[in-house]
């Protein structure tokens, strides 16, 4: 089945973070899926997850790490 993943890789930008997810609420193709890469020693906000519409998955990444690699990350995890 073809479909569309969104990855998003997120660092500590929790204030941009609810535009991005509206962006992808606002999509129309289907099936689709959100993956956040997260990577940070913080927790990702469970509020910002209860927001998408749809299919999503976090990777916890638990360390810093550079965009390319979360980007990276999420490619491998992506169903389509």
């Amino acid at each position: 089945m073809k479909g569309i993943t969104c990855v998003m890789p997120a660092t500590n930008r929790y204030d941009i973070m609810p535009l991005s997810i509206r962006s992808y609420n606002e999509q129309t193709f289907q099936p689709r899926e959100l993956i956040i890469v997260h990577s940070d020693e913080h927790e990702f906000p469970k509020s910002l997850i209860k927001q998408v519409n749809g299919d999503v998955s976090v990777i916890e990444m638990g360390i810093r790490a550079k965009a390319a690699v979360t980007r990276n990350i999420g490619i491998k995890s992506s169903r389509y």
